[in-house]
């Protein structure tokens, strides 16, 4: 499976605590984070050997136009706050790996 004139590459996918934490009343979209954790643990096992990071971020709750939070919120972060996390997935030679951004407030 793993082609010679492959480059490799990173693929970043966007998951959500509340797959770790099964909220109510919003089951599906529960359902659909859990499922995309692990379709990229999967993919990352596959993609390896062509040099493909395949890993999975966890924003937070982000404020931005389409889905406004309360100003104040306790744990609310700006799509901007993102940036490090993804840079570290980016820069990380990593594959497999879920990062939740609170993480690195906590560093």
């Amino acid at each position: 499976r793993t082609n010679s004139n492959a480059h490799g590459g990173r693929i970043i996918n966007i998951s959500s605590r509340a797959a770790k934490k099964g909220l109510p009343n919003i089951s599906f979209y529960v359902t659909s984070k859990f499922a995309l954790e692990g379709y990229s643990a999967a993919l990352a096992e596959e993609l390896k050997d062509d040099n493909i990071y395949v890993n999975t971020i966890s924003p937070g709750m982000v404020d931005t136009k389409s889905f406004p939070k309360p100003a104040g919120r306790k744990g609310v972060r700006s799509a901007e706050s993102i940036k490090d996390g993804l840079l570290l997935l980016l820069g990380s030679n990593k594959t497999g790996h879920y990062l939740h951004v609170d993480e690195l407030d906590l560093v």
